[in-house]
């Protein structure tokens, strides 16, 4: 798991970062006065990819044990997925 804190300017910063690269339109959306001023971050990885969540207070360990349980889920459907298409394209051959 990966935690990071960013301060009120962080967070604008990094909104103006994804309008330059071209990943979002405006900043509009998330450049309002009701903007973060602390925003901390939790990334959780699981096989197939990373769940992160976001709040203005840090999570607390029963809160990040339940977004963890959810990327274990998450994970599980997804392989199921995955496993259900390999299955269509063998049964097509």
């Amino acid at each position: 798991m990966y935690k990071q804190h960013w301060n009120e300017a962080q967070f604008i910063d990094f909104t103006n970062n994804l309008v330059q690269q071209g990943a979002i339109t405006s900043g509009e959306k998330y450049l309002t006065q009701n903007r973060p001023t602390d925003l901390y971050l939790h990334f959780l990885p699981f096989l197939q990819g990373m769940l992160y969540a976001g709040n203005t207070a840090a999570l607390s360990k029963d809160q990040l044990q339940l977004v963890q349980n959810l990327a274990d889920a998450f994970s599980t459907a997804y392989a199921r997925y995955e496993d259900f298409n390999k299955l269509e394209s063998a049964n097509i051959k």
